[in-house]
């Protein structure tokens, strides 16, 4: 068994996921979780964060009081029933066109938005491109209003996780010679979407702007 201690030293209570790396001597995690009343808490295996062999992490969902701590257990063999005070709420629905859950939807973008939303204020997620003939440090200027050259348009979309806990789908856009990934992550039981972005840029004398729309 491994204890995991989680400390929340906000004022305010937290309420969210914890994402944690075991060490298991290179094996696989086919145990379960406990809280500290030997509860069973869902959870969710994803792939580590750095890239070493057999490496993989766990994420499950958590509540810690403010200035509290919460001990959670590693336990191998066969799980007990989850308790339905303890069962996760209804995990995001995601295909390769898009990931849903709360009460909206985000769907794989067309022309130049990543993203288009439907039962939320956002309506779409887009990056565009705009020409900057400024210097390196930006002088004389108070923000970037050049000319748009374009935006990336999304060239390939897959389901990136799907779980108890979690669900992702990843966009793969494009734009001259730059690319870019978008990873789109919702989880269970929570309105909130979780937007990670990278961009691998090549262009020259032009800079990327998120653009978000809104309705109204």
């Amino acid at each position: 068994q491994q204890r995991v201690v989680a400390f929340n030293p906000s004022d305010a209570p937290f309420e969210g996921c914890i994402r944690w790396e075991p060490w298991v001597e290179w094996r696989a995690f086919d145990g379960w979780i406990a809280d500290e009343a030997g509860r069973r808490v869902p959870h969710q295996v994803l792939p580590a964060s750095a890239v070493i062999r057999d490496a993989f992490s766990l994420l499950w969902p958590a509540r810690i009081a403010p200035r509290s701590t919460a001990v959670f257990t590693l336990r191998n063999g066969q799980p007990p029933a989850l308790p339905m005070s303890a069962a996760p709420a209804t995990a995001p629905a995601v295909t390769d066109a898009g990931i849903s859950g709360g009460g909206w939807s985000a769907a794989r973008g067309t022309g130049p938005d990543l993203l288009r939303f439907a039962g939320a204020l956002l309506e779409s997620v887009r990056v565009d491109v705009r020409e900057d003939l400024s210097d390196t440090w930006s002088h004389g200027i108070d923000r970037f209003a050049g000319t748009v050259a374009g935006s990336f348009t999304v060239r390939a979309s897959t389901v990136e996780e799907s779980g108890p806990v979690r669900s992702a789908v990843r966009l793969e856009a494009g734009f001259g010679a730059s690319t870019l990934e978008m990873s789109v992550r919702a989880y269970a039981g929570d309105t909130r979407l979780e937007m990670d972005l990278g961009i691998d840029w090549r262009e020259r004398r032009r800079v990327a702007k998120l653009v978000f729309t809104f309705a109204g």
